[in-house]
């Protein structure tokens, strides 16, 4: 039976678009933004490493998967402000010791947050759905039997791209709240 496309594919499209055309637009020009791009993903990387080691480390958890998922966040959380920190402490020996005040590495500004956001999200979207995507450009589809209007692959990219704004989100607010130094922000952000 052939199936029509659902019609939020469209928005989806839309949205991802955007978040492309931001890190082409805005982030791409500047090799200050790029380098906070790449290493905002880098320390998402290494906060899924570090949960999945202590995963491994504490077989209890298994038992528990609240914990495992209270542990995963606390360490998602832990690399964004271990990576708030760095950036924050690059910028202020970089603005010590250039000549040119221009080049910026702050997480302080909006356009440092942006790229750190849309660099964790890349990179948890990567990791999440990379390999759901990569089969949805093979021949073929997936729909369920009764072809309720969006496929499998559909229903990944839709997720990619809410993890991906998500991330954003959740990074522009975390590093405000760093700066302002409000933790009561910064913990609902973990929350």
């Amino acid at each position: 039976k052939e199936c029509d496309a659902h019609p939020g594919s469209f928005l989806c499209c839309l949205s991802e678009t955007l978040a492309v055309a931001m890190s082409v637009l805005f982030v791409a020009p500047k090799a200050n933004l790029v380098i906070l791009m790449t290493f905002s993903g880098f320390f998402l990387v290494l906060s899924l490493f570090a949960a999945s080691l202590t995963w491994l480390a504490l077989p209890a958890l298994h038992d528990w998967p609240v914990f495992a998922l209270v542990e995963g966040v606390l360490w998602q959380e832990a690399a964004r402000f271990a990576f708030y920190r760095t950036c924050a402490e690059a910028e202020r020996r970089t603005q010590a010791t250039s000549l040119d005040k221009m080049v910026s590495f702050s997480p302080h500004r909006l356009e440092g947050m942006v790229a750190s956001g849309l660099g964790a999200g890349t990179a948890s979207v990567l990791l999440m759905v990379g390999g759901t995507l990569e089969l949805s450009l093979l021949p073929g589809t997936l729909y369920v039997d009764t072809c309720r209007g969006m496929s499998f692959f559909e229903a990944a990219a839709w997720h990619g791209c809410l993890v991906l704004h998500n991330t954003l989100f959740l990074t522009v607010l975390a590093m405000h709240a760093y700066r302002a130094g409000d933790r009561a922000r910064a913990g609902a952000v973990a929350g």
